[in-house]
C-alpha cells in the first residue's frame, strides 16, 4: 500500500490520495507505520499540513521516518514551533 500512496503524489491527484486514505482505513492498515509514513509524505506534497499532522498524532508506532517527515514538514512548512513542540510533547 505505500507504494500505491506515493503514486498518488506522484500523480498530484489529491481525490485518489485521500480515496486510497480511506481505503486504507476501511481494511485495517492504518496503524501500520509504513502506509502512515508514506501518507504523511503524500499530504506534505499536497500541502495539507494539518493532514499530515492528524497522521502521525494517530500513529501508535512510529519510526525514524515518521520523525523526519514531521521535522522536515514544520522546516518546509514553516509550522507554528507551538504547534510542532505540542505534537513533540505528547508523544514523549
Amino acid at each position: 500500500m505505500p507504494c500505491v500512496i506515493k503514486a498518488c503524489g506522484g500523480l498530484l491527484d489529491v481525490g485518489l490520495g485521500q480515496g486510497v486514505h480511506g481505503m486504507v482505513v476501511k481494511i485495517g492498515l492504518a496503524l501500520d507505520v509504513y502506509v502512515g509514513n508514506a501518507l504523511i509524505a503524500v499530504y506534505e506534497k499536497f500541502g495539507f499540513v494539518g493532514d499530515s499532522i492528524k497522521v502521525f498524532e494517530n500513529m501508535s508506532e512510529r519510526n525514524l521516518v515518521s520523525w523526519n517527515l514531521m521535522i522536515g514538514l514544520s522546516i518546509l512548512e514553516t509550522l507554528s514551533s507551538t504547534e510542532v513542540r505540542s505534537s513533540f510533547r505528547c508523544r514523549r
